[in-house]
């Protein structure tokens, strides 16, 4: 396997770095906002603290995604009892 030698570049200015910080928040303010086309208008006019909103539900699948890798993980290890399993498949 190459290892490939990493570029040396010279070390940016301050005033350089404040240029580019300036160039940065710029693009950011000119960047649209999402338009969540694979979401329902319903679900994108719910408040943030509504428990079915875009938000809360995405948390849910990230939270129940790293679950089942945890029960998968032990399952596999053959640590996993009938309650593990049970709720490896319930999830």
């Amino acid at each position: 396997m190459v290892v490939k030698a990493k570029k040396w570049r010279k070390p940016l200015t301050e005033e350089q770095k404040e240029e580019r910080r300036e160039r940065l928040v710029k693009a950011r303010e000119a960047k649209a906002p999402p338009k969540y086309v694979t979401v329902h208008h319903s679900v994108k006019e719910l408040p943030d603290d509504h428990y079915l909103s875009l938000i809360n539900v995405r948390a849910w699948l990230t939270k129940n995604k790293q679950d089942r890798q945890r029960l998968k993980y032990l399952m596999n290890r053959k640590l996993g009892d009938k309650k593990t399993v049970a709720e490896y498949h319930r999830r």
